[in-house]
């Protein structure tokens, strides 16, 4: 088997195992997200029962944390993961879905749900992903927080659309509380704060109260509002969380807006919601599958629920334990795999035997028709080859910590972007990998001289002829051949013998042809070089995307605007 077909099944066999390392993770990381989540959404019932969303199914227990009943969200019609689970009085529950973008009202005992935003996107547009509601019942009003269109949507219970917020009044709000009839606290996410808002009058008035969710106790990074439930002392329990709504601490503010105490939950805590129950407050985490019970006092009372549901919350544990060490053991492999790859090739460079160059006794260099050869020297290609090879090592090292360093905040991304961010990191990895397996054609020339005319193989076996004329050298680094800029020296070296070359070529170029670089880079223009005009234009583009932000200061933040739209789309 020769030394290049070698060469190719092992550049096929890592493609093979990266691709399979792509494969485990993506299906690691489905068997992670959506239909495996624990308990992610929790209803206080006015009955005093409580409702909690968790791996797939409703679990209604009483006050006591003894389940009743479970019911599959699939039996509802629904997906596994839900925005909001909002009982009412009346037994039916409230459930909002991200995709599509809706809500409805379902009656547990029928199996049936009826929409009730579907007039919402003829009034005043459609809803975008996910969706919080708060219910009125005493004045038969629902409250829809709108999170990625910015805005709140009042509707009565048939689904009549009676206010909207005004643009930018609040920015991706979260959850929402009714306080008392006729007003409403929202979680103002991006203006990191809580608000009371009016709306006795079947509109949203002006604001009655704010206060501030920043604080000095929650641990670096976090400042962003996503949860909130009262306290028994007038005060409010908040989660603030950090870029990419994750890894939440659980902070007491007092009556006053005054911060009292974070709750330590524990270094890898990620909880979603929290929600009042009579001995406490419940908090919620769907990527640990815990459902922990915060005592009166602040303290971690343990896990809330009977033991036949945290039996099943054991079982999802350790299911997820196995993907995740399933998935990580793949992302280790995708670094392994590659490096172990360009080892591997490295050594067959080494080891094999090299094709021995044509060797022609009768002259220094390969003669055909009285044309002498010089080809690319074997050295040259050896010494690139090992270049080659460290740059791969180099940028799969690179790739592949930017890979872990992703994965581990993978499920803050859409299916879309995680398969768009790894397809862009195994292509920046194997990118050399393309070199060693077909060098390029500047590894390949030939230049030739039958005494009188130039003769230009570029690599392709198509021989161009020339007259010296034609040809202009610069310090015998860069060759203009008719519109054709040839380097004769690259970072592993002189491609061609010196010797030679000088004697066979530079010689025969008339003194009108030995010019300064400057004059050399002129005349390439003139002819039109396509190598240097295609450099002057990325040189041009990378030049006028640098100075535009500074001549337009607007310009970053409409582009900004228009990538977070079309991300949140």
């Amino acid at each position: 088997m020769s030394k290049t077909s070698i060469k190719n099944i092992v550049a096929v066999a890592i493609l093979a195992a990266m691709a399979l390392c792509l494969a485990a993770i993506y299906h690691s990381g489905e068997r992670l997200g959506e239909g495996m989540q624990g308990p992610s959404k929790i209803g206080l019932a006015p009955d005093g029962t409580i409702w909690v969303a968790s791996h797939g199914g409703l679990h209604h227990f009483n006050a006591a944390g003894e389940r009743k009943e479970k019911l599959a969200l699939s039996a509802l019609g629904r997906d596994p993961v839900i925005s909001e689970l909002l009982p009412l009085s009346d037994g039916t529950l409230v459930l909002a879905e991200a995709v599509p973008s809706a809500a409805y009202r379902c009656n547990v005992a029928t199996l049936r749900c009826a929409a009730i935003t579907a007039k919402i996107a003829d009034a005043v547009g459609p809803t975008a992903h996910a969706l919080m509601i708060a219910a009125d019942e005493k004045r038969r009003r629902f409250y829809v927080s709108d999170n990625a269109n910015h805005r709140l949507i009042l509707i009565d219970f048939d689904g009549k659309v009676l206010d909207v917020t005004a643009p930018r009044r609040v920015l991706y709000p979260n959850e929402l509380a009714v306080e008392k009839p006729g007003q409403l606290v929202v979680v103002d996410t991006t203006h990191r704060r809580l608000v009371r808002v009016p709306v006795e009058r079947d509109a949203f008035g002006p604001d009655l109260w704010q206060m501030k969710t920043d604080t000095a106790l929650a641990r670096p990074g976090r400042g962003l509002p996503m949860d909130l439930a009262p306290s028994s002392d007038g005060g409010w329990w908040v989660l603030i969380a950090r870029d990419g709504m994750k890894e939440a601490d659980l902070v007491l503010f007092g009556a006053d807006g005054k911060a009292l105490k974070r709750v330590d939950l524990g270094l890898a805590s990620d909880p979603t919601q929290i929600a009042m129950v009579p001995d406490g407050l419940l908090v919620a985490e769907p990527t640990r599958a815990t459902l922990t019970r915060i005592a009166p006092d602040g303290s971690v009372a343990g896990p809330w629920g009977d033991s036949a549901f945290q039996a099943e919350l054991d079982g999802l544990r350790a299911s997820r334990s196995w993907w995740r060490a399933l998935r990580f053991a793949a992302q280790m492999l995708l670094v392994a795999f590659p490096i172990a790859g360009v080892f591997l090739l490295w050594r067959l460079g080494e080891r094999l035997p090299v094709r021995p160059p044509l060797v022609v006794p009768a002259s220094p260099t390969p003669v055909e028709s009285g044309i002498h050869w010089l080809e690319v020297r074997p050295e040259f290609r050896r010494r690139a080859r090992k270049m080659l090879i460290v740059m791969l090592a180099v940028i799969c090292s690179l790739s592949g910590a930017a890979v872990l360093i992703y994965a581990w905040s993978w499920e803050g991304f859409s299916r879309f972007e995680a398969i768009f961010f790894f397809v862009i990191f195994a292509a920046s990895a194997l990118a050399p990998l393309a070199l060693l397996i077909r060098p390029p054609r500047a590894w390949r020339m030939r230049m030739g001289t039958d005494g009188r005319r130039f003769f230009l193989d570029p690599g392709n076996g198509k021989v161009e002829e020339h007259s010296f004329s034609e040809l202009a050298i610069s310090n015998g680094q860069q060759l203009l051949v008719g519109r054709r800029l040839i380097a004769l020296r690259l970072g592993a070296g002189a491609l061609f013998a010196e010797e030679e070359l000088r004697g066979y070529i530079f010689a025969r170029i008339p003194p009108s042809g030995r010019v300064d670089p400057l004059r050399l880079f002129v005349r390439a223009l003139d002819r039109g070089s396509r190598e240097l005009w295609l450099v002057l234009i990325i040189f041009a583009i990378g030049a006028l995307l640098l100075a535009l932000p500074k001549l337009f200061p607007a310009m970053a933040a409409y582009f900004k605007a228009i990538a977070t739209h079309l991300l949140n789309s």
